[in-house]
């Protein structure tokens, strides 16, 4: 069992909040295939770095370029809306897409049938999002803190956690964060701020759960960490180079190994730790699971694939 310490801090801030809208009308796709996997461009020197679901759309998060792409999940038509300065972070509500502004430490708003934009206020270092099913969660790497934004006005409050977190999932009615500068997870209390603080790999970059327990990838560590979400105990398996972003398809773990030449996932069963090889376009920075289809972003090719495994 690992040893967890107790912490309780919180700030309140008031929203801000600033609203545009700008579209661009959809694009026939720019596809390819390759190894068994349709290939989407969402633009030169756009640096894709994450992935949402609405239902029917596949969103591209383009941090370089610093917009959002949509993909018609059918029929490949691409549509392009602008962002805040260097976008890390993409979730899905129900009703809308939320992304993070690094470059501005804010939290964006959009409507996913027009690009209309309301953007607030979260941290310093805004980088990853996630969606309770009440409130919002942004993951502000610099500022050490995590930030819970009210969707509805904006209103937020922000706690402390580990240092530089950069991962973040709500998991039984807390949230958890991975802490890529001091290799823990936090668990946190989302009501008071107490968390609890469980080791991991080196460098943790990304949570996700699989229905029974936490996954953490650790991007200098080249491996994924099972976590029993009651205890902390924790089993550690081997992937690619540089995992980052992580997806559950509630069977496997779908990991995208960034550092690796050429670019990987890797296919990790839940229950063996067991894993699977697949390829992928350049530097894969993100991974998505929609209906038993798999998608990821590359950063390095600017493209997305995606394929049934």
């Amino acid at each position: 069992m690992a040893l967890g310490l107790v912490v309780a801090a919180c700030s309140s801030d008031a929203a801000t909040p600033s609203t545009s809208s700008a579209s661009a009308a959809g694009a026939p796709p720019s596809t390819a295939v390759r190894d068994g996997a349709t290939i989407y461009s969402v633009g030169d020197h756009s640096v894709p770095v994450g992935l949402a679901y609405d239902g029917h759309n596949v969103w591209v998060l383009n941090s370089l370029a610093e917009t959002v792409s949509k993909i018609d999940a059918a029929s490949g038509a691409l549509t392009t809306y602008p962002t805040g300065g260097f976008p890390l972070g993409i979730t899905f509500d129900g009703t809308s897409l939320w992304f993070t502004n690094q470059a501005d430490g804010t939290v964006s708003k959009m409507d996913p049938n027009d690009g209309t934009t309301t953007t607030y206020p979260a941290g310093d270092g805004a980088y990853a999002v996630e969606f309770d099913g009440t409130d919002i969660w942004v993951a502000n790497t610099r500022a050490n803190t995590v930030t819970k934004v009210n969707p509805a006005d904006g209103t937020s409050k922000s706690f402390a956690v580990g240092s530089g977190p950069d991962g973040i999932a709500f998991v039984r009615g807390n949230v958890w964060v991975a802490n890529d500068a001091d290799n823990t997870i936090s668990r946190l209390d989302p009501t008071t701020g107490e968390h609890t603080d469980f080791p991991t790999g080196e460098s943790p970059a990304d949570v996700v759960f699989d229905g029974t327990n936490i996954w953490v990838a650790n991007y200098a560590g080249d491996s994924v960490s099972r976590i029993d979400p009651a205890t902390g105990s924790k089993t550690d398996f081997p992937v690619g180079i540089k995992p980052g972003e992580l997806a559950s398809d509630g069977t496997s773990i779908w990991v995208a190994n960034s550092g690796s030449v050429p670019g990987t996932l890797s296919q990790v069963d839940s229950k063996t730790g067991a894993t699977k090889e697949h390829p992928a376009g350049g530097s894969p920075s993100s991974v998505l699971v929609v209906d038993g289809t798999i998608w990821e972003a590359n950063s390095d090719t600017n493209d997305v694939w995606t394929f049934a495994p």
